[in-house]
């Protein structure tokens, strides 16, 4: 059943979602015409008002970034909030659905959509400074430049370790966006047990929540690596920089650190937001 609500929530907020990527990729496209390409060289010599058009161009530009981000924060409060707090939870929790499935399923493409967005992000500004910014590098002399990269990573024997720090990094933005929707999700419930001024103690909530988890993790990380600190401290930059192994192998273990970190808030989160869809439910 999982998987059924994650097919119609896609495709509910898929409406959305592909156009509005669509016009990012489009308008990307214009402002690299205007002020980067060919066409805006033969403009400027032709025309005098192309720096009107441009700077209209460019306010229109940040508007969409700005857009971007903007309606994927709102889209993942509203489908919650409509869907199972609203006058659509009538419908919806009555389904033959476990509470912890909504969850899941609303969390899944909460989560894709947040990383498309940035991919779709950079990938804008890619197509407006990319080629600007490598000159006249080529695909092969790139990947040669990658692979010559990995090469003397493999040399000095930390190849492994880079590896799996990327890999730790990926994992770490997945469970970093994850936590963040289920506090919006947890507020959001905890929001919904009054009847009036709901909005108000959901914002009250999330506030709460969130100074609450960074009280913890500053407290765990002050424990946790006040020896590091230590050692960072009484040893010169030179000789921390000089063991690149062991300065990588101490990054690893922060960043999975943060990732068992995430991942445990984001546990607690989720048991929270089901139990209150399934005990406290206070439809209106």
């Amino acid at each position: 059943m999982w998987g059924k609500l994650t097919k119609h929530e896609f495709l509910a907020t898929g409406r959305v979602f592909l156009p509005m990527y669509g016009i990012l990729l489009v308008m990307a496209a214009v402002t690299r015409l205007f002020f980067f390409g060919r066409l805006a060289s033969s403009l400027e010599d032709m025309w005098g008002g192309l720096n009107i058009l441009r700077a209209i161009i460019g306010m229109l530009m940040v508007s969409v970034f700005a857009a971007v981000g903007v309606v994927t924060f709102v889209m993942v409060l509203r489908r919650f909030w409509n869907n199972l707090l609203g006058r659509e939870g009538y419908l919806m929790n009555v389904l033959p659905v476990s509470p912890w499935e909504h969850v899941a399923a609303k969390l899944t493409v909460s989560v894709v959509w947040n990383i498309l967005s940035a991919l779709f992000s950079f990938a804008a500004l890619w197509i407006i400074l990319g080629t600007t910014v490598t000159g006249s590098i080529q695909w092969d002399e790139f990947r040669e430049l990658v692979s010559a990269f990995f090469d003397g990573l493999r040399r000095y024997g930390i190849g492994g370790q880079v590896g799996l720090l990327c890999f730790q990094l990926v994992l770490t933005a997945l469970l970093v966006t994850a936590m963040s929707v289920l506090t919006a999700y947890a507020a959001m419930c905890v929001g919904q047990l009054v009847n009036r001024h709901r909005v108000l103690l959901s914002i009250g909530a999330y506030l709460g929540i969130n100074t609450a988890i960074n009280a913890v993790t500053n407290a765990i990380g002050s424990a946790a690596f006040r020896n590091a600190d230590r050692w960072m401290h009484y040893n010169s930059f030179n000789a921390v920089t000089s063991d690149t192994q062991g300065l990588l192998s101490s990054v690893n273990q922060s960043v999975l650190f943060a990732w068992v970190l995430c991942a445990g808030f984001s546990v607690i989160l989720f048991f929270c937001t089901q139990l209150l869809l399934k005990r406290e439910l206070n439809l209106q």
